[in-house]
């Protein structure tokens, strides 16, 4: 770099510059005595030019050369330059006859470029007034001397201080250096991005690479499964892709049968989901009723919490509520507790009555809780209905209360019905209110329809009756209180047994309406596995179709009378042990029929058609499946429809098979309605959830399943099914009879 010439001001400089130079003779030797003329000095300097060659940038190199004066006078001596780079350590001053100094410069490059200048003398010798001496000089651009220029010098050798790294040398890789100064990270060296995980494990640090000779794997990499490469650097198992510590059965030699859901593996618990959760081959198979997401104890011990249950959105909030039947409370007072649906449910193992709504039977042994039923929005009050048995109600008799939806979901009770149906006694009718029906509507003119099972004696042979209340007859402006005598219509079937001998199972439930012939009016389905029609017990389900014109009768009608025997057995069979509506299976329009003959141990489902009208057809020449029970399993109890769970458009038909003893729990198998042809009953379930002795509680699900959720539907509202089951048996060593409901939340 180029600078403009300047003077040094002080002579000290030169002192202190010179080093062991001569001694400059300033003093002036003044020859005039007063008799002759003064001396003449005379200049003479023995350099031309000064090289400085290379010097390392801001660092300095000094060179000096002679400046004599031969002649008889003083010399007066300047300096200049035209570089700041080259700077005279002398300053102006006189030089004594015949002497000499030593003149030092010392030049200081501040950059890389090559410095050529020169230094101006200016003298008083008359005959050489001026002497200019070249100066070069340059920065050094390759200090280590390994024949490449810094970085800094316009080269490409990063570090200049040693002679091993160049760009002509091979990199040694995790050295800390750069040694082919190619900027690359030393501690990346596939140049991925991300160091290697032995110098810095922190991929949140730029670290983590688990494989650093391979640009394909670092920290969050795409990994493909199940090629033996941990592409990711997640430290897992290539073979168990859902972390739940288990290899995929597929790809790895392992056990898991489905990589994808951590949720599913051999040391999981079977869940009702449509998954083989614990991978034994089988999906739905032998699900623990125990290992539900919720369980909701009784109140009390004997509550028999969870004996019916029905589900619907009371107050028109769009979240289903749970109604659940306890008819035991109190010693048998009864009870009924609302448990509102949505995402805010009560905690696991809460009780009942911690739900919405909670309320007991007006007298001491009502058994209020017996029979429910949800009934749809419908007639003048455009409201919902909800329908509650009290067996024992009414001086023993029985008796249903109807309360508008919105009132029993905001507190109410009995006292808040709109209509009552009681039994007298006698030909006035036993235990009414023990099972009612819902979803139906006989006649199609938009009220629900009510059916329920009575009996007009008890001992020692109890005959089974059927009531009817039409929709229109509660669904009124006034409240209504009704006898047997005053309900819509009555029939009497030739049902029951000798004493101590059963009696219909109607009793327990009687099936959701059904359009078995599909003329689009809802159709009752009766179950008589005791019914004398053909021979003895041989056993019948009466249908009692539906149409405009609806039932109207003022006395008790033989069922004969108005219903047909859709299909029956042959003496002693007891066909019609359990029945049931199935909603469409072939696409034709009409429903199907399930009914189980006890004495083949055969359970049916029978094609549904107009021609169902015409009269009894054999359930083995219009069946669609035969389900094989075995002799030693216990029969069906209850069936009720539990929603599509395969997800092909049809619904399900859980079948309820009884335990009664902690030996024998209580099972629900579960039945793809599209299956076909002669099955087994075990081996071809869609599913089997069953109850369990918990060996913590000492707690027997006895009973699991007789309380069969009558209508399905989505209860915490998360867009997927949910599979409810009661157990009125539920409770531990010395509680037994607690009872329990069991929510599984759909997945």
């Amino acid at each position: 770099m180029t600078a403009a010439f300047s003077r040094l001001p002080l002579l000290a400089l030169l002192l202190a510059a010179c080093g062991g130079s001569k001694l400059v003779n300033t003093e002036v030797i003044d020859e005039d005595d007063g008799t002759g003329p003064k001396g003449s000095p005379q200049a003479f300097i023995n350099a031309t030019q000064m090289d400085f060659g290379t010097v390392e940038v801001l660092t300095s190199s000094t060179q000096s050369f002679e400046l004599e004066n031969t002649g008889n006078g003083p010399l007066n001596v300047s300096f200049a330059v035209d570089n700041a780079e080259f700077i005279p350590l002398v300053a102006d001053f006189t030089l004594g006859p015949s002497s000499s100094a030593t003149i030092s410069v010392r030049y200081t490059p501040i950059d890389y470029t090559a410095d050529l200048s020169s230094l101006t003398i200016t003298t008083d010798d008359e005959d050489n007034p001026s002497f200019s001496i070249t100066l070069r000089g340059a920065a050094i651009t390759d200090a280590d001397d390994d024949g490449y220029a810094s970085v800094e010098a316009g080269g490409s050798d990063c570090d200049d201080d040693d002679a091993s790294v160049n760009p002509g040398m091979n990199e040694i890789w995790y050295d800390g250096k750069d040694s082919n100064c190619d900027r690359d990270d030393d501690y990346d060296q596939d140049g991925d991005g991300f160091q290697t995980s032995t110098y810095n494990a922190d991929p949140l640090g730029g670290g983590g690479d688990c494989q650093d000779n391979n640009p394909a794997m670092f920290p969050g990499a795409p990994d493909t499964w199940y090629d033996g490469v941990d592409s990711d650097c997640a430290g897992g198992d290539d073979f168990d892709a859902d972390a739940d510590g288990w290899r995929s059965l597929e790809y790895g030699a392992g056990s898991d049968c489905d990589d994808s859901r951590p949720e599913v593996n051999p040391d999981n618990t079977e869940l009702l989901n449509g998954l083989d959760d614990d991978c034994d081959g089988v999906a739905d198979n032998e699900v623990p009723g125990w290992n539900a997401s919720y369980r909701w104890d009784g109140p009390a011990v004997g509550a028999e919490a969870g004996r019916f249950l029905t589900m619907g959105d009371l107050d028109d909030d769009g979240d289903m509520d749970l109604i659940i039947g306890a008819p035991g409370v109190n010693s048998g007072q009864g009870a009924v507790a609302i448990i509102d649906g949505g995402i805010a449910l009560p905690a696991d193992g809460a009780r009942i009555s911690a739900g919405a709504n909670y309320f007991t039977g007006d007298g001491p042994t009502d058994g209020l809780g017996e029979g429910l039923a949800f009934l749809e929005r419908s007639g003048l009050y455009q409201d919902t209905f909800l329908a509650i048995g009290a067996r024992e109600a009414n001086s023993g008799y029985g008796k249903v209360f109807i309360i508008p939806g919105s009132a029993a979901r905001a507190g109410g009770d009995t006292y808040s019905a709109i209509a009552t149906i009681s039994g007298t006694g006698g030909s006035g009718g036993h235990d009414v209110g023990s099972t009612i029906t819902e979803d139906l509507d006989i006649n199609g003119d938009g009220s629900m329809d009510l059916f329920g099972y009575y009996q007009i004696n008890t001992d020692p042979r109890p005959v089974p009756y059927i009531w009817h209340l039409d929709g229109t007859a509660y669904d009124t402006a006034s409240t209504v209180s009704l006898g047997l005598s005053s309900v819509t219509a009555r029939w009497s079937t030739d049902g029951g047994g000798g004493v101590g001998s059963p009696d219909s199972r109607m009793d327990q439930y009687i099936p959701r309406g059904g359009d078995l012939d599909g003329d689009g009016y809802d159709d009752l389905l009766y179950c008589d596995f005791m019914s004398d029609y053909s021979g003895t017990n041989d056993g019948v389900t009466w249908t009692l179709f539906g149409d405009a014109a609806g039932y109207s009768r003022s006395s008790v009608n033989d069922i004969e009378t108005d219903a047909v025997v859709t299909t029956h057995g042959s003496q002693y069979e007891q066909l019609g042990v359990a029945c049931a509506f199935q909603p469409d299976v072939d696409g034709d329009g009409d429903d199907e029929l399930w009914v189980f003959n006890k004495g083949l141990d055969l359970l049916y489902l029978v094609e549904g058609g107009p021609d169902r009208r015409d009269g009894p057809v054999s359930p083995e020449d219009a069946m669609l499946a035969a389900y094989q029970w075995s002799s030693s399993a216990n029969e069906p109890y209850v069936m009720s429809l539990v929603g599509d769970l395969t997800g092909d458009g049809v619904e399900e038909m859980g079948v309820t098979l009884d335990g009664g003893s902690a030996a024998q729990s209580g099972k629900v198998y579960i039945y793809d309605g599209t299956a076909q042809g002669e099955l087994h009953y075990e081996d071809d379930a869609f599913g089997l959830v069953e109850g369990d002795f918990d060996t913590d509680l000492f707690a027997y699900n006895s009973r699991f399943g007789q309380g069969l959720l009558q209508r399905p539907g989505d209860f915490n509202r998360d867009g997927k099914l949910d599979f409810i089951v009661g157990d009125y048996g539920w409770g531990n060593t010395g509680s037994e009879n607690t009872g329990a409901v069991f929510v599984t939340l759909g997945r």
